[in-house]
C-alpha cells in the first residue's frame, strides 16, 4: 500500500479526541494532510475560513453533531458543493445513513473502521472527483444464500463501494447476496456478491443498503468510469 501523492488535503470532523488522533494518524502515513475539528461548529469555521480540501469526513457519533444538517450545510456553501464527503458512523446508526446520502454525502465507513477499507474508500473518493455516487434507475437482480430465490428490484444508486436497491422483499442485515444488473447506456451483465448493511421501509417495498463485498477488477473498472462520468 502506497500513501497518496501530492499532500490531498482532508478535513476530519471528529468524535472523540482518542478517535480523532487515531484515524488522523493513520491518514497521515497514508499522505494525507489532515485538518480536524473537534466539533460541528468549529468544521463548519475552518470551511469558511479555508479554499482547500479534497475530502470531508464526518464522524456521525460526535455529541453535537446533527450529520444530516451538516452535510446539508457543507452542500450549501458554493465553495464545497461539489467536494466529496465521507460519513463514519456505528452499525446501529445505520438507519439514517440513507437521509445522510440524500443531503449530498458520497459514501460512508462503519466503525470500528478498517484501515485498508478506509485508504481504499479515501482514495476512491478522492481521485473519483466528482463526487463518487450517482441517482440511476435500472434493474438488479438479486439471487440471496442458495441462488434458488431471486427478487427483482430498482438500483437507486451506485457508487464504487455498494448499491443502493428498492426490494418488495426484506432481507436481513449481514446477509450475503449475488446481485446482476446492468449499468444504463450499457450492455454488459455486472455480477457482484454484496453485504446487507442497512434495510428502510420506502414506499415500494425496503431500501435496501449494499456494500461490495466480491467484485471482480472488471465489474469494478466498468462501475468506477460510470460514476466518473465516462459512462454519461
Amino acid at each position: 500500500m502506497t500513501g497518496a501523492s501530492s499532500k490531498k488535503k482532508i478535513l476530519y470532523v471528529a468524535g472523540s479526541s482518542g478517535a480523532e488522533d487515531q484515524l488522523s494518524e493513520l491518514l497521515e502515513k497514508y499522505g494525507y494532510e489532515m485538518t480536524v475539528a473537534s466539533s460541528y461548529a468549529a468544521g463548519i469555521k475552518v470551511l469558511e475560513s479555508m479554499d482547500k480540501f479534497d475530502l470531508v469526513i464526518i464522524d456521525l457519533a460526535a455529541p453535537d453533531v446533527d450529520g444530516l444538517a451538516l452535510v446539508s450545510k457543507i452542500r450549501a456553501m458554493e465553495r464545497w458543493d461539489n467536494i466529496p464527503i465521507l460519513v463514519l458512523t456505528i452499525p446501529k446508526g445505520v438507519d439514517i445513513i440513507d437521509d445522510v446520502l440524500e443531503a449530498g454525502c458520497d459514501d460512508y465507513l462503519l466503525k470500528p473502521v478498517d484501515p485498508r477499507l478506509l485508504y481504499h474508500r479515501v482514495q476512491s473518493l478522492i481521485e473519483s472527483f466528482p463526487r463518487a455516487y450517482r441517482r440511476v434507475s435500472c434493474s438488479v437482480l438479486i439471487e440471496v444464500s442458495t441462488g434458488k430465490l431471486q427478487i427483482s428490484g430498482e438500483i437507486t444508486e451506485i457508487g464504487e463501494g455498494g448499491l443502493g436497491v428498492i426490494l418488495k422483499e426484506q432481507l436481513e442485515i449481514n446477509d450475503l447476496v449475488k446481485t446482476v444488473f446492468v449499468l444504463p447506456g450499457d450492455d454488459v451483465q455486472l455480477v457482484a456478491g454484496v453485504e446487507v448493511i442497512y434495510v428502510k421501509e420506502a414506499d415500494e417495498g425496503f431500501l435496501h443498503g449494499m456494500r461490495f463485498e466480491i467484485i471482480d477488477s472488471g465489474t469494478q473498472s466498468r462501475i468506477i468510469s460510470y460514476v466518473s462520468g465516462a459512462g454519461d
